[in-house]
């Protein structure tokens, strides 16, 4: 085996070396698999998450009820969700979160009002999307910003994970 000999020159860009446990980057790596594919799914909740935001503001309306003129402002919720997912901006989701959960409530209770089974299962595949946004939320959160500042850059480059909906 060849054998070098000499002293290394120090580098001035070079960082320190980190110390990171053997937990923390398992940890770091099964979230930064999360982000990868659920990004995508995020994306694509969010635009389906519109639809029945529709779907439902128009059920509403169709009742006779100016309500639903309301429930359009629950799109912004997707929007940034949809944003966040993209760009991997946790405040955007946490944003996206806040509205689904407030989102189910409402479906709920206007459930209850008009004895209606569509606000039912609406209210079912939101709890369905909310579970997908928390996973997406909280492996957004365990990755350290320099790392997800690298997965922006990687994901510009077209290297998306596959969509994963469970």
């Amino acid at each position: 085996a060849p054998v070098v000999v000499g002293s290394p020159v120090p580098n001035s860009r070079a960082r320190p070396p980190v110390e990171v446990s053997a937990q923390r980057s398992i940890t770091t790596m099964e979230d930064e698999l999360i982000v990868l594919n659920y990004s995508s799914a995020v994306m694509c909740l969010a635009v389906v998450d519109t639809a029945l935001t529709i779907g439902v503001a128009a059920a509403i309306v169709v009742e006779g009820s100016l309500f639903g003129l309301l429930i359009l402002l629950f799109l912004v919720g997707p929007m940034c969700g949809f944003i966040g997912a993209l760009r991997l901006v946790r405040s955007c989701v946490t944003f996206y979160l806040a509205f689904s959960i407030v989102k189910i409530f409402g479906l709920f209770f206007e459930m209850f009002i008009n004895w209606f089974a569509f606000f039912l299962v609406i209210a079912f595949l939101q709890l369905y999307v909310t579970r997908v946004i928390i996973v997406f939320w909280n492996a957004l959160g365990a990755i350290v910003p320099e790392r997800l500042e690298e997965l922006r850059r990687s994901e510009n480059d077209g290297d998306r994970g596959e969509p994963v909906f469970w």
